[in-house]
C-alpha cells in the first residue's frame, strides 16, 4: 500500500494502436503545465483504494483482479505519444511504448530489472526489450550522467525527453544516456508527483531552484 501525500479480469486487446485491459490516464502535453495538475489528479483517483489513511489518499495494498497496472499515455501530439505501464499498488513504472510499430509491430521496453508479472501482462503482443540499466535512482543517475539534483524538471523538459526516444531504433536507444534521462524524469514527473503534491505544485510554477531540487530528492529517498 502506498499513501499519497497532498493536501474484474478483463480481455487484453490492441484497439488501432491503443491498449485495451487495463485503465489508462491521458496527459496532452500540448496543454502546458494548467493541465498537469489535473492529469496527476486523475491519475490518483484511478489507483486509489476506499478507504483513506489519516485522511490521506492511498493505493490498494492488493488491487483487485484486472486493476493492478494502469497505462499512462504521454502526448506531444495528436499522432505521437509514448504509453507508460504503472503499478497500481506502488506507482512504479515498468516499462513504455511508442506508438509506432517497427517492422509490423510495436515494441515495449521494460526496465532490466522489472518483475515477470508486469513483463507478462503489460503490452500484451508487442515485441519487447529490454532496458541496459535498473529502474532505481542510482542506476539511472548513471546511466543517464546527471544527478537529480541537475536535473530539470518541467513540461518543456518532459516534451524534450520524450522526443529523444520516440521513434528511435533499438541500436540507437542502446547507445548513449538519452533513454535513461527520459525515465529519470518521467519516473519524477509521473509516480513521484503522484506520491508527492508539492512536486506538481512546484512543476506548475517552473521551479528549480536548489531548494526544491534538495527536498524532492530528500522525499524520493525516504519513500518505501
Amino acid at each position: 500500500m502506498l499513501v499519497i501525500v497532498f493536501s474484474r479480469a478483463v480481455e487484453y486487446e490492441e484497439i488501432n494502436g491503443n491498449l485495451a485491459g487495463y485503465s489508462s490516464v491521458t496527459f496532452d502535453l500540448t496543454n502546458g503545465a494548467r493541465a498537469y495538475p489535473s492529469f496527476v489528479t486523475r491519475l490518483r483517483n484511478v489507483v486509489e483504494a476506499p478507504a483513506r489513511v489519516c485522511g490521506f489518499q492511498s493505493t490498494r495494498r492488493n488491487p483487485l483482479p484486472g486493476n493492478e497496472y494502469v497505462y499512462v499515455d504521454l502526448k506531444i501530439s495528436n499522432t505521437q505519444w509514448v504509453t507508460l505501464g504503472v503499478d497500481a499498488k506502488n506507482l512504479y513504472i515498468w516499462g513504455y511504448r511508442d506508438n509506432l510499430k517497427y517492422n509490423g509491430n510495436y515494441r515495449t521496453t521494460f526496465f532490466i530489472d522489472a518483475p515477470e508479472d508486469a513483463k507478462s501482462n503489460l503490452f500484451r503482443g508487442s515485441t519487447v526489450r529490454t532496458t541496459r540499466f535498473g529502474g532505481g535512482y542510482t542506476s539511472l543517475e548513471r546511466v543517464a550522467d546527471v544527478s537529480r539534483l541537475d536535473q530539470q524538471l518541467g513540461i518543456p523538459n518532459l516534451d524534450g525527453a520524450i522526443r529523444s526516444v520516440y521513434g528511435r531504433q533499438e541500436n540507437e536507444l542502446n547507445q548513449g544516456n538519452g533513454e535513461a534521462k527520459f525515465l529519470l524524469i518521467v519516473v519524477q514527473m509521473v509516480a513521484e508527483a503522484t506520491r508527492f503534491q508539492f512536486i506538481v505544485d512546484a512543476i506548475v510554477r517552473n521551479d528549480n531552484m536548489p531548494d526544491f531540487k534538495r527536498k524532492i530528492v530528500s522525499f524520493q529517498n525516504d519513500w518505501k
